[in-house]
């Protein structure tokens, strides 16, 4: 028996009450969409996305709530509650930069068909690095604490890695221009997708330039 929940939003939390089975039957529970969380108790399966909704594409970090508490008209305490948005949550205080990321790709829709492995590497001194082999750019992404600087800069990241990792290295060596050209101009002309700010913007293009580029500068979306 499958049962199927779904939820438009997904920072709603659902509540699945699955029947007990027999002594020998299993249940396998699957969360969609992803990422999220969910675990069963007993017979009670609870899941839980994450409280920003994928068309929440703001640039700010965190805001603040005033909450106050009064009794009979009279105001006995205030306070002032910091609210941070999930990206910067997930690498600053949870420091899961690989949850985080897929958070990112995720919420911006971004599609890695090219990419086998993505993960976060704090030694990186780039802000991303795609591994290479000798015939093809391997699948095996490394991410830099550059590519955390915010969810749309990681948005954007990946998107241009995803480029050189369907790159043949046999027709663009590392170190070519045409390496870089296909991949910076990939991050300008999804500019509104991925909603990176107009100084990220302005200097992706600088790079994309000075990898050899001759593209006239695409509009920067409002």
């Amino acid at each position: 028996v499958t049962v199927t929940s779904t939820v438009e939003t997904p920072g709603d939390n659902q509540t699945l009450y699955v029947a007990k089975g027999a002594a020998n039957s299993s249940i396998t529970i699957t969360a969609t969409p992803e990422p999220g969380s969910s675990w069963l108790n007993d017979s009670e399966w609870n899941y839980e996305g994450y409280s920003e909704h994928r068309s929440d594409r703001t640039r700010t970090t965190k805001y603040f709530l005033q909450v106050g508490v009064s009794f009979e008209d009279v105001q006995l305490q205030q306070k002032q509650l910091t609210v941070h948005r999930v990206f910067r949550w997930l690498v600053d205080f949870d420091n899961d930069h690989n949850k985080a990321w897929r958070y990112a790709q995720w919420k911006y829709d971004i599609k890695t068909p090219n990419l086998s492995n993505i993960y976060y590497n704090s030694n990186l001194q780039y802000i991303a690095l795609t591994d290479m082999s000798s015939s093809k750019f391997s699948r095996n992404v490394q991410l830099g604490s550059e590519a955390f600087e915010n969810e749309n800069i990681c948005a954007s990241t990946l998107l241009h890695e995803n480029v050189h990792g369907g790159q043949d290295a046999a027709y663009t060596p590392w170190g070519q221009r045409a390496n870089e050209v296909s991949a910076y101009w990939a991050e300008l002309t999804n500019a509104a997708k991925t909603n990176i700010d107009a100084a990220y913007f302005n200097l992706t293009y600088e790079f994309y330039v000075a990898k050899g580029g001759q593209e006239q500068k695409p509009n920067f979306p409002n």
